[in-house]
């Protein structure tokens, strides 16, 4: 019987991950994935390095077992004598395809480095091959090692910041939620520091994966990547919404054909409940990753961007220490540790 069911699994894992490679679906976030690298707009990928940045490429910040994984530093030339706030950017590609220089990062670089952050943008395993949680435990890694090498790389610690899109969205949201969960952070590096990040944000970033938002598609796509329907609750960033959390700021596309903008709806309404503070964002005009829908995009794509750098110098420059020191100290309670098992 056991061996049944494994030969099944295996059947529906390949049939989805065919399906993706080939099917056009339009309210899917799993159709991308017809060539190795997601292809984005070209104004959606860093080409040449930003004029106002020290850049760093393919820095080994983690290891699991034998596979090293790689960042991208983004050093601002502009920085003060003080060590600067890190953010860490984390790409889409619906968990299995993508890369670190591509997705909105190149349209929102400039702005951030212009402020003095210094920007860390990652890669992370992708499915099918390496199953959740281990994308979630590779982005905890990237912040416990900025933390570890803060002072190589001239940040404070104490201010980390998250960001990213689509899938890289939900494993962002992640970082923001599961703070104090030992099961998530994995064995890629540096133990003994925090995975804890003091501000999110998320753009079109899917938060419940049980919800009846999703199709056939995106079902199979979950099956590849998260397992077995039992597991998507567990796999879903809203799970683990509790008082204490990192500030988020979501942002969402009204017309976004592949995450329903009720995805981060749903996600600002229980931050709120929680009383975690959130900020909602409801691009007009918008479908998935910015694209432009019936209309310009209102707020435009670089009002965008001056709101997401305001948003980090709200809740990173002013009061992400306070913050970090009250979770550094929040423990895994029984109720949260229950949520992973």
């Amino acid at each position: 019987m056991y061996r049944m069911k494994l030969i099944a699994l295996l059947c529906v894992g390949f049939f989805a991950f065919s399906v993706t490679a080939q099917v056009r679906k339009s309210d899917s976030i799993f159709t991308d994935a017809a060539k190795p690298r997601i292809q984005f707009p070209a104004t959606e990928e860093i080409k040449s390095d930003p004029p106002n940045a020290t850049v760093i490429r393919e820095i080994t910040y983690c290891k699991v077992g034998s596979r090293e994984l790689r960042m991208d530093a983004y050093l601002p030339k502009n920085r003060s004598t003080s060590p600067s706030s890190a953010l860490i950017y984390i790409h889409g590609g619906a968990w299995i395809t993508g890369d670190k220089d591509e997705g909105p990062i190149e349209q929102d670089l400039s702005e951030l480095l212009t402020r003095g952050y210094a920007v860390f943008s990652i890669n992370y395993r992708l499915g099918p091959a390496n199953q959740f949680p281990s994308q979630v435990e590779d982005c905890k890694c990237a912040v416990r090692s900025l933390r570890a090498n803060a002072t190589k790389y001239s940040i404070d610690a104490r201010r980390i910041g998250v960001w990213g899109s689509s899938a890289g969205g939900h494993l962002a949201a992640f970082l923001g939620t599961t703070n104090g969960i030992s099961q998530l952070e994995g064995y890629g590096g540096y133990p003994e520091e925090s995975s804890a990040v003091q501000a999110v944000a998320t753009y079109f970033g899917p938060a419940d994966l049980t919800t009846s938002d999703w199709g056939f598609i995106d079902k199979l796509g979950f099956l590849v990547v998260f397992g077995t329907s039992k597991n998507w609750g567990k796999a879903s960033p809203i799970t683990y919404v509790s008082r204490g959390d990192a500030p988020f700021y979501v942002i969402g596309g009204d017309r976004d054909d592949r995450v329903d903008v009720r995805q981060q709806q749903m996600m600002h309404a229980k931050l709120q409940a929680a009383g975690v503070p959130s900020e909602l964002l409801i691009v007009k005009n918008c479908d998935h990753e910015f694209a432009p829908k019936g209309g310009l995009l209102n707020p435009s794509r670089s009002e965008v961007t001056k709101r997401l750098a305001d948003f980090f110098d709200r809740n990173i420059r002013v009061v992400s220490a306070p913050l970090f020191d009250a979770q550094t100290t929040r423990g895994s309670t029984s109720r949260r540790g229950a949520l992973v098992r």
